[in-house]
């Protein structure tokens, strides 16, 4: 049985196989050396019984990767043709070698992470995308260095070391001034290596950007307003633009809703005619929103006439109108 790495270029030596004959001794050898089992891999030298190699032998790939021996019957014979002849089996167990570097099916890697992603959220397992072709251990295995890149150390570990999964170990705030002077985007290069010799490596390229997450209320500069209303104010002749962000609207029915405006981008209110509506001042109540979530509420108490009237007095029968403010 002979052991043989892979690789081997063609027509390297391998084995020798060597017969005797009683009858010429004294004499050159009339002997004949052939193969009776069929291969692509080996040929013999007829007249000498040198066994050479004859294609490539490549322990990753085909039968070899299954099963890396390779048996053979030799058939020595006789000459002149009719005489004495014998077999004999010779093993090639085909060893393998580091040949193929780690490697991965993409080298340049981009995520998305929101910006309130908790700490030790598993971003990336580059295992996953890496792998290594060769057939056996430790050829076959590999790790990853330590990554590298400005402004990511602190915040992106590989945990545990060498294991190519990244996690998330600090602020991704969009709006912390320290992420901000990064653009809120972080770069690292890492490397894929063997772990045998001669260590074959590939850089892997890992871009990872913050998205902004609508996380905070709207609020009002200030708990209430005080507006002086005409009753002769014109209501307003155009739209707000359409970008603008935020809108007000009305959203509860009340008996004097058809004699007040409201500004859908500005929220204040339009017309409102003191002799047509209600005899008393009327109270508006405004609440922004931002989707369904309420942030803050604010009361408008209208002075009409020139006549301010105490909230407190105001009868039983005022009309409240509320409105809500949503982003676009």
């Amino acid at each position: 049985m002979y052991t043989i790495q892979e690789e081997l270029s063609p027509g390297t030596v391998v084995a020798n196989m060597i017969a005797e004959d009683p009858d010429d001794e004294g004499f050159t050898s009339r002997l004949l050396y052939s193969f009776t089992t069929v291969n692509k891999y080996f040929m013999i030298n007829t007249l000498t019984g040198t066994i050479h190699v004859a294609n490539r032998l490549d322990r990753d790939a085909h039968e070899l990767r299954q099963n890396p021996k390779i048996s053979l019957e030799v058939l020595v014979k006789d000459r002149p043709q009719g005489g004495q002849e014998n077999r004999a089996q010779i093993t090639f167990i085909v060893e393998d070698i580091n040949d193929n570097p780690a490697t991965c099916s993409r080298f340049t890697f981009s995520i998305m992470v929101p910006e309130r992603a908790a700490n030790g959220t598993l971003l990336l397992d580059l295992n996953k995308s890496c792998f290594d072709n060769d057939s056996e251990a430790p050829n076959n295995k590999f790790n990853f260095t330590t990554p590298s890149g400005v402004g990511s150390n602190s915040r992106f570990l590989q945990d545990p070391a060498g294991s190519g999964k990244i996690v998330l170990i600090g602020d991704l705030d969009y709006e912390n001034p320290s992420n901000l002077a990064f653009g809120n985007k972080y770069s690292m290069i890492i490397q894929v290596q063997d772990v045998a010799p001669p260590y074959y490596k590939n850089d892997i390229y890992i871009y990872i950007l913050t998205s902004p997450e609508n996380e905070f209320p709207l609020i009002f500069d200030r708990p209430s307003y005080v507006f002086n209303v005409s009753e002769v104010s014109s209501a307003p002749d155009h739209l707000p633009n359409p970008e603008e962000k935020c809108v007000f609207s009305i959203c509860v029915v009340c008996a004097f809703c058809h004699h007040l405006g409201l500004h859908v981008a500005s929220g204040f209110p339009g017309v409102l005619d003191h002799h047509v509506g209600q005899s008393h001042p009327q109270i508006l109540h405004l609440q922004a929103q931002e989707g369904q979530e309420i942030s803050e509420t604010i009361q408008m108490n209208s002075v009409f006439d020139g006549e301010a009237v105490d909230p407190g007095k105001i009868s039983a029968k005022s009309f409240v109108l509320v409105g809500k403010m949503n982003i676009r």
